[in-house]
């Protein structure tokens, strides 16, 4: 049978952290040291292994406890002898955090690293060149006064634009810390570079949008996720 698993977690609705035994949660603190000190007590009664998880979901302790062994010392006589009480923390070498998990001061971090210098010019090379392509073809090949579905150019701005939009709403997500201002940003941003009349606003807009593709494909080549949807 397998050893069950006492972990501490935060809960960012409630604002408390959570004690769960086998993924269901049996109690809640208002402090992370209140919690990990129940976990180790729950550990220790219930022979379990502990976790300790910071706020963004890192693992950051783990430990455990074992079952008495059985010693037989004479025939038919059997004594119990108890093990080490607690294991020594062992600092684990996880997965990468995904992008989509990291703030923005995170991943403008990340991306200003000297090790990753590469990874940040080659993600300014593939991520900066759609904004470029979609503003050239928009405001140069494209009549905006006529009807845009007519005119098969079109599709080249809406990849664009459909390309950026997802790196675009999570940066708004992280920065706004809501999806109404997540989608609004992403909406103005991509729609003042496309249409509007007053040339340094649009190329505002585009300046942003390049920076924000740039870090953020930078940032998923430097952790070998440029793969990840």
């Amino acid at each position: 049978m397998s050893r069950p698993i006492v972990q501490v977690g935060c809960n960012h609705q409630q604002s408390r952290w959570d004690v769960k035994v086998n993924g269901v949660v049996v109690e809640s603190h208002r402090t992370q040291t209140e919690s990990t000190s129940r976990a180790i007590e729950l550990a220790k009664s219930l022979s379990a292994t502990y976790q300790v998880y910071d706020k963004s979901g890192k693992l950051i302790e783990e430990g455990g406890f074992k079952e008495p062994i059985m010693e037989i010392i004479e025939p038919e006589t059997v004594v119990e002898v108890q093990q080490p009480t607690q294991e020594v923390p062992v600092t684990l070498t996880e997965e990468p955090t995904p992008v989509s998990k990291m703030g923005v001061v995170d991943q403008v971090r990340l991306a200003s690293k000297p090790g990753n210098r590469l990874a940040t010019f080659l993600g300014a090379l593939l991520g900066g060149f759609v904004p470029i392509a979609t503003y050239v073809v928009a405001h140069q090949e494209l009549n905006l006064s006529e009807n845009l579905f007519s005119q098969p150019k079109f599709l080249l701005v809406l990849g664009g634009l459909f390309y950026s939009a997802k790196t675009v709403y999570q940066w708004g997500k992280l920065a706004f810390a809501g999806i109404t201002r997540a989608l609004g940003f992403t909406v103005l941003l991509e729609g003042v570079m496309i249409f509007s009349s007053v040339q340094w606003l649009s190329y505002t807009a585009l300046a942003y949008l390049i920076l924000i593709n740039a870090i953020g494909t930078g940032v998923s080549l430097a952790l070998g996720q440029g793969k990840e949807d």
